[in-house]
């Protein structure tokens, strides 16, 4: 049996570099975009020549969207966990469904005997 792992994307906002949203729901405004690379306000990130700095685990050393960063691995890892409860959940639920189907189908519990 191979083991299969759920791929997650953690939903990251773009405009104001913050994680569990998509740009277009922002209530940051429009015009304060923070760049990725430095995450400060007034250019972007392919003409930026700052040093990179992450927004989500306030470190130096790489961008906001980077998958080295430990805060957006911790954010993965505890997104597949909550998928991979969800499938379990589902799974036990569908054969809790097809275990009811199958008795209905056999008529157990609705059988009616009758005198020989």
């Amino acid at each position: 049996m191979c083991r299969v792992k759920p791929k997650v994307n953690v939903l990251m906002c773009y405009n104001c570099l913050e994680m569990g949203h998509h740009s277009d729901i922002c209530r940051a405004a429009k015009h304060e975009k923070k760049c990725l690379n430095c995450t400060q306000i007034g250019h972007i990130s392919k003409d930026c020549s700052k040093r990179s700095y992450c927004a989500t685990c306030d470190r130096e050393g790489h961008r906001t969207d980077s998958y080295i960063c430990p805060a957006h691995k911790r954010r993965v890892q505890e997104e597949t966990s909550r998928i991979l409860r969800e499938v379990r959940k589902e799974n036990r639920n569908d054969e809790q469904d097809e275990d009811t189907d199958m008795t209905n189908a056999l008529g157990g519990g609705n059988n009616m005997r009758l005198n020989d």
